[in-house]
């Protein structure tokens, strides 16, 4: 049996998004590990442990050995610091190589960090490498100045992208970059594209507010109402929409910028829609808020039900939300990707967002959305 070691030390495919650093990267880690599980090749996942309460070792199928390594650094909250831990990743990842007797035919790196390492291991093993990009520090310091961008990213990006057998892009907008920002030929760069989930396809309501009879087939679906006896206004009163972001609660998601121009149109014009945030745990909702340095206008607004923190949400939950959108809102300072604005054209919901992955492959003014 063919075997394979995956290093994912970003993401976790367990995790879900929308939570804390995790995004687009962790839906691509479990459309990864959905995909791999009950083959006849035997693979070696690799993450690191986040949080105290998870277990070290996870149970997903007979052929995947999952494992969450400790790192001595009691949390390593960026994960742009991972390649400081290099050795110590190194030999921990050696240990359980030992320990399982599990001599990898491949090795497939997922985000920058993991590609030093796979490229030692690639040599080490003399066994060929595939990375996943997720993002390139190039077109972040292009797009974001020298922000958190470090020298040190951009070299082992390169060396890895080089030594690498194949490179798994996104986006054509992230194939691109990788082509002509760090001269790659395209014959090693494959395109996947991210996964979309079927509550997007097929939500579990429609807008007048029938249920979905089943999930049976993912390309149609049949909708029934309850209460036949019901008679209302067919003017869909109550889906006036709303805007809406979802995704992490962070600086580089725009979130400040979105919230901030909403806020002065909503002073300015008061029947202006409302704003819908959802992501985020309740603890970085309350210090999100605290960090606008607006927040008793906040308080105005989410008094009124003008603007409403919806938190995480699963994609059920965030596909009905989209039964009642105007637009999806994204003012990233950059994505390779962007699995929200896929999520969104399969609503059939228009999207406003800067010109990056995804957005910028697929988004065309004034036809499905505007980029800015």
């Amino acid at each position: 049996m063919r075997k394979v070691l995956i290093i994912d030390l970003h993401c976790d495919a367990l995790l879900p998004a929308g939570v804390g650093e995790f995004g687009g990267g962790n839906n691509y880690s479990k459309s990864l590990i959905s995909a791999i599980k009950n083959t006849d090749i035997e693979f070696m996942y690799i993450t690191r442990k986040k949080i105290s309460s998870l277990p070290d070792i996870e149970n997903i199928a007979s052929n995947i050995k999952y494992f969450r390594i400790h790192i001595s650094q009691k949390e390593v909250e960026d994960k742009d610091t991972l390649f400081l831990h290099t050795d110590e990743i190194k030999e921990q990842i050696f240990q359980l190589l030992d320990q399982y007797s599990f001599v990898p035919d491949l090795v497939h790196s997922i985000y920058w960090p993991c590609g030093i390492i796979a490229r030692q291991l690639s040599i080490y093993f003399n066994i060929p490498m595939i990375h996943t990009v997720l993002s390139n520090g190039k077109r972040k310091k292009i797009q974001s100045g020298d922000y958190k961008i470090s020298n040190e990213r951009i070299l082992a990006e390169q060396e890895s992208f080089e030594h690498a057998k194949y490179i798994i892009c996104s986006s054509n907008y992230e194939l691109k970059d990788i082509k002509e920002l760090y001269h790659i030929p395209e014959s090693k760069l494959i395109l996947t594209g991210l996964e979309v989930d079927a509550a997007f396809k097929i939500p579990s309501y429609d807008s007048s507010g029938k249920y979905q009879l089943s999930k049976l087939d993912t390309q149609t679906s049949q909708y029934i109402t309850i209460d036949k006896a019901s008679h209302f206004d067919e003017s869909l009163w109550w889906n006036n929409g709303a805007f809406l972001y979802y995704g992490r609660l962070h600086p580089d998601k725009g979130i400040f910028e979105i919230i901030k121009c909403w806020l002065e149109l909503k002073l300015q014009y008061p029947d202006f829609p409302p704003l819908w945030i959802a992501g985020g745990t309740p603890e970085q909702i309350y210090k999100l808020r605290k960090q606008t340095g607006f927040e008793n206008q906040l308080l105005r607004f989410e008094a009124s039900f003008d603007l409403i923190w919806w938190g995480r949400l699963t994609p059920d939950g965030l596909s009905t939300l989209m039964l009642k959108t105007l637009a999806l809102v994204s003012h990233s300072r950059y994505e390779s990707g962007g699995l929200m604005v896929l999520e969104s054209m399969a609503h059939k919901i228009p999207v406003i967002a800067t010109p990056y992955g995804y957005a910028n492959d697929y988004i065309c003014d004034w036809k499905n959305g505007f980029l800015f």
